[in-house]
């Protein structure tokens, strides 16, 4: 019996974070924190598409509060990594995330299955603005789901590229 008391403890005490496992697949893994534990669901975005394909009603769908999906992580994109770059690096990191040539206030406006597409294009934009560099003015794009590493090596590459 105590065991089973301390299991409860500890689910009672341990944080839990809804992730979209359908996003995950797509955006690559959520971290968590050390006594977060994930709840995996479906956004509502990758709902719609699961209740589309299956031929369900997607009224139902629309009828659920947000509170019934976990968040969309093609809007929620976590810039820590980016901003932590940036920082390091000295680079300056453009507020919103970009889709190409497409501003993201452009795609908010656009129907859900077209978000969709341009969300495999977002991308955070930095730019070197730093005077005293010979880098100065160089641009470039990294995947928002981007690791630190990943890129530390484009903005080498880019440098390279330049001849700097």
């Amino acid at each position: 019996m105590k065991s089973a008391l301390s299991v409860v403890n500890l689910l009672l005490d341990a944080q839990i974070m809804r992730v979209c496992s359908a996003c995950e697949q797509e955006f690559g893994p959520v971290p968590a924190e050390p006594g977060v534990q994930k709840s995996h669901g479906l956004c509502r975005r990758h709902a719609l598409e699961a209740y589309g394909n299956a031929g369900v009603p997607l009224e139902m769908v629309h009828k659920q509060p947000d509170s019934a999906f976990a968040p969309d992580l093609s809007e929620s994109v976590d810039a820590s990594v980016a901003q932590r770059f940036a920082q390091d690096t000295g680079l300056t990191l453009h507020p919103q995330v970009q889709y190409g040539a497409v501003s993201a206030a452009t795609v908010e406006q656009l129907p859900p299955e077209k978000r969709q597409q341009f969300a495999a294009l977002a991308n955070w934009e930095f730019t070197d603005r730093r005077p005293d560099q010979p880098s100065q003015g160089i641009s470039f794009y990294v995947p928002v789901n981007a690791t630190y590493e990943q890129m530390m090596q484009r903005w080498n590459e880019k440098k390279q590229e330049f001849g700097v």
